[in-house]
């Protein structure tokens, strides 16, 4: 089980850290950060879509309690990915990034004060090193581009993405399947981005 967690979570990281090369090579051609959302979700939610009939057809079942919480997580998914494109557009794919990955500070902070989590010196270590690894990773050391609406999209994309997290962490609380909870976030951000 944990090697199969490990490979997902690799997996993960590398369609992630593709996302970049998708808006340099998509932007020329006149796509906008919202066409690549709608691509985004509308792909993911079909692939989904797919696996969820083919598995386990109770994953698209919600409760209508849960369902607020649910589309905040899906609109704050939305806001995150545009705005990240968006980002890539006006300034760098290295800025975009760092200024996205300000995301776990929001957390942090969102976490410390509404979830009784602690603040500990790992947690601090960890943010620190993390906006470190970006910045080396990322390579803005020497091609940070500055763009003022570059570099407002960037935060925007990292408190969007911020709020992502905190959503569905308060959905994994209240036992939210994480499939389904990704499910309806996909279809949302592929409403939102086509409207």
């Amino acid at each position: 089980m944990k090697k199969k967690a490990f490979v997902f979570i690799v997996l993960a990281s590398v369609l992630w850290g593709t996302s970049g090369l998708f808006v340099n090579v998509l932007a020329p051609f006149g796509f906008s950060s919202l066409h690549m959302s709608a691509m985004r979700g509308g792909i993911s939610f079909l692939c989904l879509l797919v696996f969820v009939l083919i598995k386990d057809r109770s994953l698209m079942k919600i409760k209508p309690g849960d369902l607020f919480i649910v589309l905040l997580s899906g609109v704050s998914m939305f806001g995150a990915a545009s705005s990240y494109y968006a980002a890539m557009q006006a300034s760098s794919v290295s800025t975009a990034v760092v200024l996205m990955y300000t995301a776990p500070i929001y957390v942090l902070i969102y976490s410390v004060l509404f979830l009784s989590e602690k603040l500990t010196p790992v947690k601090t270590l960890s943010i620190v090193l993390m906006l470190i690894g970006c910045c080396l990773v990322s390579g803005i050391i020497g091609g940070l581009k500055f763009s003022v609406a570059g570099i407002l999209l960037g935060f925007l994309s990292g408190i969007s993405y911020g709020a992502y997290n905190i959503f569905t962490k308060i959905a994994m609380r209240r036992k939210i399947n994480p499939v389904t909870v990704t499910f309806y976030n996909f279809a949302v951000m592929f409403i939102l981005a086509t409207c």
